[in-house]
This record gives C-alpha cells, sequence and structure tokens, in this order.
C-alpha cells in the first residue's frame, strides 16, 4: 500500500512540470480571463484541483479493477470524448465572458455551471505522457485500492505546480490581457476538438 502512495507522490513531483505544461493552453487562459481577487484565484485553482482529484481516483479506480482491458480502443474513445466536451466548454465559457449580454449567458451562470471544477475533470482524463506514465504503473498493481492510492498521490505530486498559477490569475484585471486570453481559449478549444477526434476515429 505505502509503495503505492510513494509510487504515485515521486511520480507526480518528478512529472508536475511536463503535466502542467500540456494542461496549460486550458488553465492559463482561464485562470486569467477575468478580473479576481486573492480569495478567489485561490477558489478557481482549488476547483480545477477537485476536478482533476476525482478524475485521478476515477481513473484508479477503473484501471485497477478492468487492468489491461482500459489500454485498448475503449480508452481512446473516451478521451476522445472528454476532448471534445473540454473544446465545447472553452467555447461556451469564452461566449459568456465576451458577450455578457446574450440571452444565453442571463440563463447559464455559475450558479449552475462551475466552469473551474469541469475543466480540472475534464484535463483530468486528458492523456499526456504523465498520465501515462501513471497508467502504466497502475495496471502493474492489479488492485483497486492500490490503484486509487496511487493516482491519489499522483494528484497531489502534481497538484504541487498548480500554484504557478496564482501570479496569473492577477493579470486579468487588464482588458486587453482578458481579451487575449479568450483568444488563446478559443485556438486552444480548435486544438482539442481536433484531437479529440482524431482519437474518436483512429
Amino acid at each position: 500500500m505505502w509503495e503505492a502512495i510513494l509510487q504515485g507522490l515521486i511520480l507526480g513531483l518528478s512529472t508536475g512540470p511536463l503535466c502542467l505544461a500540456y494542461c496549460g493552453p486550458v488553465f492559463v487562459p482561464f485562470i486569467m480571463a477575468e478580473e479576481r481577487r486573492a480569495g478567489r484565484i485561490a477558489r478557481v485553482i482549488g476547483e480545477l484541483a477537485l476536478g482533476r482529484l476525482l478524475a485521478y481516483l476515477a481513473f484508479g479506480v477503473t484501471v485497477g479493477y478492468l487492468g489491461m482491458w482500459l489500454e485498448g480502443p475503449v480508452l481512446q474513445r473516451a478521451v476522445g470524448v472528454a476532448l471534445i466536451a473540454l473544446s465545447l466548454l472553452m467555447v461556451l465559457y469564452v461566449v459568456l465572458r465576451g458577450w455578457p449580454h446574450l440571452r444565453l449567458c442571463h440563463r447559464v451562470n455559475e450558479r449552475y455551471l462551475r466552469f473551474p471544477f469541469l475543466f480540472g475533470l475534464l484535463t483530468g482524463i486528458n492523456i499526456c505522457p504523465p498520465f501515462l506514465l501513471a497508467i502504466s504503473s497502475a495496471l502493474g498493481l492489479g488492485d483497486v485500492l492500490r490503484g486509487v492510492l496511487l493516482f491519489g498521490a499522483f494528484f497531489l505530486g502534481t497538484s504541487a505546480y498548480l500554484v504557478l498559477l496564482f501570479p496569473l490569475g492577477y493579470l486579468g484585471r487588464w482588458p486587453s490581457i482578458r481579451i487575449v486570453s479568450w483568444m488563446t481559449a478559443l485556438l486552444s478549444s480548435l486544438f482539442f476538438f481536433v484531437m479529440g477526434l482524431v482519437r474518436l476515429v483512429t
């Protein structure tokens, strides 16, 4: 049990910067897209982390239970759907923030749609090299509890680097930065949409 925790923690700490780089096209534009105070920035980062945690724990259970079967087309399809959902969520977020006067924006707001949590959840399913390493390690354990512990520790290791996002939250006070972040988010959404389609059709 402790071996799984230590393995996940070391893996998360060692690959955390690379993991953050892969999620950067989502996290960086989002964290700079609004004017927020320190407490709000911390809350947003916390919700991102919570979404990632739930995604990691779900993968830990699935990998530990299903074993090698998860490496086949099922995983590719699941990731493809998650990436497309992530791209559409990014577009929706930009529309709601960029054109708040639209009728849709009045009906859909953060009381009903928790963007930070959903972004964290969907990026937590994004298959990047560090995540693949975690999957490979969990497959070797062949146990649900150990798989959950490994992914939970992996989350703790990688989340240590989310603190680096905090200073970026203050950049949202300038309207020009917010506009650039919205444009970047739209470009990122196109990238993730294409990646999702590729995984679904191959």
